[in-house]
């Protein structure tokens, strides 16, 4: 055989692959058995398109993980054929976690919602709230048709009612311009918001005492982790459920020599992992942290230099009122500012100035200028006697050596932290144990330092939009309820009647409300509810007026995230399916219909450069660009 007989060609192969291929379709399509080969290429066309090249499209994913991870689409006959993570310059940020590589499927979905469609017993006139629910039949309507409704009875109600009366809800479905443009609508109409009132919890007792703090607790970035010599993995399920994409980081982090202690009630994957696991009854995490403040005192564990410079620990506090002694309490020139303290080699008052370091008498009672007072750390000691350690080991099903095991390790090895998820956040007194960690914390001197956690995943990046999402003073604003305020508004008008909700981004009737009944029978007193989303969930299922959302590997938008120090722009991998629209266009049409058009940006390319140019640590034109993508550092 000649060299020349030897010289096929790569569709030739492809080709008599084609034909030799054996069973790997049912009928007579791709790779059907026993094909026969002609002098035509079909054949080789068609494996070649399945083995061929892809176009590789730089998006992001944006649920409310807070990973914001970004990846690589890779797209194939205008379809996206697999999803991968994306390789930054700065590659400890390569992470995504299988729910966002799997998200091809949420694309193409059964349950995709196609087409705008109207609950067929619902109209303008006579809403028959009593209908919605599991037997309602749904009809396909037109854009115009869904937009000019929804517009009418917003217009109708804010007449009859309140411009209140319209509660514009969003959820977290999506992170990108979507909820600051509903907020912007809600603004110039004059609509009711939610005041956040889910998974603040525990961060919220934790500002009590750090002064930060919402979603969870303000902490250093994971790519730190692996400075901390303790880790206290707190209600969060890391490895499984958590940010999975950053286990990496805490598996780095033990394998650099960190202790690992998990207080969870579930032998979980990560307890698994654990040094130390403490299966805590549920409810009793604040009576765990309290033990542990009580061990830090008694053992004298507690970082005296960091207390004596960086907390209120000496403060005095006026015995008869609670309330902390201030310099113009003591002093002809003080204010009623700054408090006082005790200089502990002359017994003397003196102010405590803040991020000072100074000789300050931590413990002990003192009369001050004629009144009776203690250090703060006093008061702390006083409560903390309350939860010894065998005490409380018996109410939350513990050892009392475990408890004491785990904070001694906090405590003397170094930087460390608690890595709070949010399991303790759901519990009535959430707030309580956010209060005590971050106490515990300060004891340990377990802040502003490499190696010190306060949380399960830090706040993140952001970009300054500056006063693009603003409206002018002559717009009536947004008033904000709580979660708690708003189902009393729909049910009773009290503080006033809340008669439609407008939802995207959000399965509000069907997660995350207790007592889902309740809200299911409150929203019988709505004239309509519109919900945008991209599948048919249950809250769909209970709307008037159904809009399809796109996907978000289907629209362009920037996103900042949690836990990375950058902002993405994410590029649209193909055109929209079905009828969907982007949540950016579907507020710009609405707002026209409402007589706001001219106070958007209807181009919503437009609009990104517009939001980019206001904050100077981004380059649009090196970050942006339509063709080849990249993410967007921030500066440093």
């Amino acid at each position: 055989m000649s060299d020349t007989d030897l010289n096929a060609t790569r569709r030739d192969v492809l080709k008599s692959g084609a034909v030799a291929a054996v069973g790997l379709s049912g009928g007579g399509g791709l790779l059907s058995t026993l094909q026969e080969a002609d002098d035509s290429d079909t054949a080789g066309d068609a494996v070649t398109s399945f083995l061929g090249e892809d176009q590789v499209v730089k998006t992001a994913c944006s649920p409310n993980c807070r990973g914001k991870c970004t990846l690589r689409a890779f797209v194939r006959d205008g379809q996206i054929k697999k999803v991968q993570p994306n390789i930054p310059a700065d590659e400890r940020y390569k992470r995504g976690c299988l729910l966002g590589l799997s998200h091809t499927q949420r694309v193409y979905n059964s349950t995709r919602l196609k087409y705008p469609m109207q609950r067929s017993s619902w109209s303008l006139k006579d809403p028959q709230p009593t209908k919605r629910g599991n037997e309602a039949e749904f009809e396909r309507i037109s854009w115009d048709e869904a937009l000019e409704k929804i517009a009418q009875k917003m217009t109708t109600i804010r007449d009859q009612y309140s411009p209140k009366s319209v509660y514009f809800e969003t959820g977290s479905g999506d992170s990108g311009l979507s909820g600051p443009m509903q907020s912007q609508l809600s603004d110039l109409f004059g609509g009711t918001q939610k005041s956040w009132s889910i998974d603040i919890n525990t961060g919220l007792g934790f500002r009590r005492v750090t002064g930060s703090g919402l979603f969870n607790a303000e902490t250093n970035f994971g790519e730190d982790w692996q400075n901390a010599n303790t880790v206290i993995v707190w209600g969060s399920d890391i490895f499984a459920s958590n940010l999975q994409q950053d286990a990496s980081i805490l598996l780095d982090a033990i394998e650099s020599g960190a202790k690992l202690v998990v207080v969870d009630p579930v032998y979980t994957g990560t307890a698994s992992k654990a040094d130390l696991w403490l299966p805590i009854r549920p409810g009793k995490d604040a009576h765990v942290a309290m033990s542990m403040i009580h061990t830090v005192l008694d053992q004298e564990l507690y970082d005296s230099s960091f207390l004596r410079k960086r907390t209120l620990g000496p403060a005095l506090v006026n015995e008869n009122t609670g309330d902390l002694v201030k310099t113009a309490d003591v002093f002809p020139d003080g204010d009623a500012e700054t408090p006082v303290a005790i200089d502990a080699e002359t017994n003397e008052p003196v102010p405590l100035l803040p991020e000072t370091y100074g000789n300050y008498a931590l413990f002990g009672r003192y009369t001050t200028n004629g009144v009776n007072t203690h250090t703060g750390l006093t008061a702390l000691e006083r409560k903390a006697a309350e939860y010894p350690a065998e005490a409380v080991a018996e109410r939350a099903g513990l050892q009392a050596t475990d408890i004491r095991t785990a904070v001694q390790w906090l405590a003397t090895r170094g930087p460390g932290g608690i890595a709070s998820g949010y399991g303790p956040d759901r519990y009535k007194y959430g707030h309580v144990f956010g209060q005590a960690y971050a106490t515990l914390l300060s004891l340990t001197g377990d802040y502003g330092r490499h190696g010190t956690i306060h949380a399960s995943h830090p706040s993140g990046s952001g970009y300054n939009p500056g006063d693009f999402f603003e409206v002018g003073d002559s717009a009536p604003g947004t008033t904000s309820l709580k979660q708690s305020d708003i189902i009393t508004a729909m049910e009773s008008g009290d503080p006033y009647q809340i008669k439609m909700m407008y939802s995207q981004a959000s399965n509000f009737l069907a997660n995350q409300m207790p007592n889902r009944k309740r809200w299911l029978d409150a929203a019988d007193n709505l004239d309509l509810i519109a919900v945008a989303d991209m599948h048919h969930t249950p809250t769909v299922q209970h709307a008037d007026i159904v809009l399809p959302a796109n996907h978000w590997f289907t629209r362009e938008d920037i996103i900042s995230g949690s836990n990375h120090p950058h902002v993405n722009y994410r590029q649209p991998v193909h055109e929209p399916l079905w009828e969907a629209k982007d949540d950016y266009w579907i507020i710009v049409q609405l707002a026209k219909r409402l007589g706001y058009g001219d106070e958007f940006v209807h181009d919503k390319t437009e609009a990104i450069k517009r939001i980019v140019a206001n904050d100077d640590r981004i380059d649009y034109d090196r970050g942006c660009h339509r063709t080849v993508p990249i993410l967007l550092l921030r500066s440093r």
